[in-house]
């Protein structure tokens, strides 16, 4: 039997989408990279691991960003948007920031950083770009702790 769009199954794969977004932020983000920071003695390796992984994650984020608001779309056929997708399209675009506008310059400032001292600008800059990743990453996170808790845009739909 197959499901009309914005069915069972969708809600289902959204819902799932969802939680592995969600729970990949929080498993790299919150214990994966400090995890690595605090076992590495090489501070450069773990950053870049940490990188690596939250890059990944980043491409996580989109795929899963795009399939969950094109179902939300679908499903709503032009109506407005309720908070819960409006939540799922804002994270998108703090995944998309970081992908895209953040992680690009820290890229570009962290191998150039050893041996500058602390106070040095390409240093301070490099802190002004990770203190903001930091900042729409931990929005991320939160908005999609409260996405998952709550049904994510799905549970905008009738339940039977």
């Amino acid at each position: 039997m197959s499901e009309a769009p914005g069915g069972r199954a969708w809600i289902a794969a959204e819902r799932a989408l969802l939680a592995l977004w969600t729970g990949g932020l929080w498993a790299v983000g919150f214990l994966t990279a400090p995890t690595l920071f605090a076992l590495l003695d090489d501070r450069w390796q773990a950053g870049r691991v940490a990188g690596h992984l939250f890059g990944l994650m980043g491409w996580v984020a989109l795929g899963a960003g795009v399939l969950v608001l094109a179902g939300a779309a679908r499903r709503r056929g032009g109506r407005p948007w309720r908070w819960r997708t409006a939540a799922v399209a804002l994270m998108l675009g703090l995944a998309a920031a970081g992908q895209f506008g953040i992680a690009p310059r820290m890229a570009a400032l962290q191998p150039s950083l050893a041996g500058l001292a602390a106070d040095h600008p390409q240093r301070r800059a490099f802190r002004r770009w990770h203190g903001l990743s930091s900042a729409l990453f931990l929005t991320q996170s939160l908005l999609g702790l409260v996405l998952v808790a709550g049904g994510g845009p799905a549970e905008t739909a009738r339940r039977r």
